[in-house]
């Protein structure tokens, strides 16, 4: 039986990867709700498409990054 799935929550709608875009899939009646999860260098997991932070104007990967 084929599944919607929601790729980064409802990402067309909302930010992606954010609580409103997995909020707008749940009442959009999505199946699944697919997230990219990073953890930083000082274990603290996030949620992030790309493994490095340039669309945010950081460089370097964010395994090699602190939250901070």
């Amino acid at each position: 039986m084929p599944a919607i799935i929601a790729h980064r929550g409802y990402s067309a709608a909302y930010r992606e990867n954010s609580p409103a875009a997995w909020q707008g899939a749940i009442e959009a009646d999505a199946d699944v709700i697919e997230i990219d999860v990073r953890r930083s260098t000082d274990g603290i997991f996030v949620c992030c498409h790309d493994a490095d932070l340039k669309i945010a104007g950081y460089s370097g990967l964010i395994k090699h990054m602190t939250v901070a």
